[in-house]
């Protein structure tokens, strides 16, 4: 139930996100950091073995990266500039949690939440691309395509973590 809200959540975030307004903007990435926050609470209810120190050492690079490209637009995003630097550390911590996990526990599970984590930061970089730097169709469409393959990915991680509670 918890996965359908955040599903849910997300998709008001694209909507924001399609509003165009700095409104807009700043409700988006609100609601984007909603999101991550319950996947991250999902992900942790359903790992046993969490390595903080390697959680932490595998985010960095993906944190830097993030704030690499926030730093880039942040005059576009003036008014939402804390809230986008929180969603890259939620997302950077996701990465890592995703990163860590598979490392220690090679299994199906860890292995679809790894992938599930990849293509979150993809279309994540897709997006930024997209909304601020080249507004092409075909971006666009691979925001879309990633969106589809992410979720479905995270979606089989729900499944193989609900199979191991059985």
């Amino acid at each position: 139930m918890l996965y359908f809200l955040a599903l849910l959540i997300f998709q008001a975030a694209y909507i924001f996100f399609g509003q165009k307004t700095d409104a807009g903007m700043f409700n988006g990435a609100v609601a984007s950091v909603a999101y991550r926050f319950i996947s991250i609470v999902i992900i942790l209810k359903a790992t046993q073995d969490k390595r903080w120190h390697m959680i932490f050492l595998t985010s960095l690079p993906i944190f830097f990266i993030y704030l690499y490209l926030v730093n880039l637009i942040r005059d576009s995003i003036a008014n939402s500039y804390y809230v986008w630097i929180a969603n890259g550390f939620l997302t950077a911590f996701l990465s890592g949690l995703a990163v860590t996990n598979y490392c220690y526990k090679e299994d199906q599970k860890s292995f679809w939440l790894l992938l599930s984590a990849l293509l979150f930061v993809i279309q994540i970089g897709l997006f930024f691309v997209n909304k601020f730097y080249l507004k092409q169709d075909i971006f666009l469409h691979m925001v879309v395509v990633f969106y589809g393959i992410s979720h479905y990915t995270f979606y089989k991680f729900m499944i193989f973590k609900d199979s191991e509670k059985s």
